[in-house]
């Protein structure tokens, strides 16, 4: 990781020595919207081909989840979205295509609960374990803080003279290994055989977590420039 922010730091370094576009309108501010969430977004042109930007994003979203499995249970679940960006875009053609590569940091978080609503549940990788009443209450957050981006995407050139200036970005970002900490309360509460299948539940949830450690970044954003 140490490595990844050095690059991005000697990126912004080899970029400021590089002459400055002709252009005025160096800076910009705008909006921004996609998988990293709703936030705002400002950048700086260094020269006709480099820009770098900073960006951020947050979302809060309710979503019902039925896990892998066994299961009958089905989550309330709420996630929550708390990204910041770190960006530098480079321009290899004289088009609006661009590279990007730079670093995000990270307080994404989830949180749900279930309840058994019926006589006998399925839960874990058993069958018939819980009883009426019994409630899962389920923590999720990913391993790494700070990682990685690396994308490509489509804007004007930081040559281009137009005020306004759209963008799509498109890419990937690593966020580590899901961290899934569930508990258990109610009548099954302290059974040794329920209690092992809460352990169950926790990796089925990760297994369901794990497609989302790389995750895909599409975001689209309108600036300003001044």
């Amino acid at each position: 990781m140490r490595r990844c922010i050095a690059l991005v730091l000697f990126g912004l370094c080899l970029a400021g020595s590089v002459t400055a576009a002709e252009d005025v309108n160096r800076f910009s501010a705008g909006v921004t919207g996609g998988t990293l969430g709703l936030g705002a977004e400002v950048g700086y042109a260094f020269s006709p081909r480099v820009r770098i930007r900073g960006l951020a994003a947050g979302l809060d979203a309710s979503h019902d989840i039925e896990p892998d499995g066994q299961s009958d249970l089905r989550y309330d679940a709420d996630v929550e979205l708390r990204n910041a960006a770190a960006l530098v875009d480079f321009h290899p053609f004289t088009g609006n295509f661009r590279l990007t590569a730079g670093v995000i940091a990270s307080d994404n978080s989830g949180d749900g609960s279930a309840t058994c609503r019926q006589t006998l549940c399925n839960f874990g990788d058993g069958t018939d374990v819980l009883f009426q009443g019994d409630r899962v209450d389920v923590d999720v957050e990913f391993a790494d803080d700070v990682h990685p981006y690396l994308g490509l995407g489509w804007s004007s050139t930081p040559e281009s003279t137009g005020r306004w200036r759209l963008s799509i970005d498109l890419g990937v970002t690593y966020l580590g290994d899901p961290d899934v900490d569930a508990s258990l309360s109610g009548p099954s509460s302290g059974i040794f055989l329920a209690e092992q299948e809460v352990e169950n539940e926790e990796r089925n949830i990760e297994d369901d977590l794990e497609d989302f450690e790389f995750y895909p970044v599409v975001m689209i954003g309108a600036a300003y420039r001044f």
